[in-house]
């Protein structure tokens, strides 16, 4: 069965390739709540999602030709998917710089945190990540949950290592603050 399912898809990534429109919308159909999640984790709204989105399906369909049938499909979207994201960021928000004296130095209780995580349902964690500045969201998005290194960070966004570090940092500090505020949490200032 699963063969069977993989040679169907297969057959709808062939005729996709070929220009072929109903293939091209049953790809967009059946992958777009996973494409639109990444699309989410990027944006700073539902409106921007679908143009990202948008942006990030036309891409895929222009490189449909590049796919070469090994490894997965979904995973070789995903890519692509992130990558039209950043590039929209690049193009249509300004970066906003945020002074190392502006974030406050809180450490929390990680047990406590932890705890406090796994009550929340995902879209509190979606709104508490939406909630992060621009730039922190976007690399922490970039190094948590696509896997980018700081150095391949720096260089899609055009910083430097150092900052990409200190913006996975300053959004994992806002993150926990932020958790400990919603859950009246026992906080310990550093500073």
């Amino acid at each position: 069965m699963k063969n069977e399912a993989k040679l169907n898809l297969d057959e709808i990534i062939s005729q996709a390739i070929r220009g072929k429109v109903e293939a091209q919308e049953t790809l967009f159909k059946y992958y777009y709540s996973t494409m639109m999640n990444i699309c989410f984790r990027y944006a700073d709204g539902q409106a921007e999602a679908k143009d990202m989105l948008q942006d990030g399906f036309i891409r895929i369909l222009q490189s449909l030709k590049t796919f070469n049938f090994e490894g997965s499909f979904e995973g070789w979207m995903k890519k692509i998917m992130v990558h039209s994201s950043i590039d929209y960021i690049r193009k249509n928000r300004k970066h906003i710089t945020v002074s190392i004296d502006d974030v406050q130095d809180v450490q929390l209780h990680s047990s406590n945190t932890n705890d406090a995580v796994e009550m929340m349902s995902a879209k509190e964690l979606m709104n508490l990540l939406n909630s992060l500045p621009t730039m922190s969201k976007t690399v922490f998005n970039l190094f948590i949950f696509d896997g980018f290194s700081h150095a391949e960070i720096a260089q899609k966004l055009n910083i430097k290592e150092g900052t990409s570090m200190w913006h996975v940092n300053n959004a994992r500090t806002l993150m926990k603050s932020k958790i400990a505020k919603l859950y009246k949490m026992e906080e310990v200032s550093n500073g």
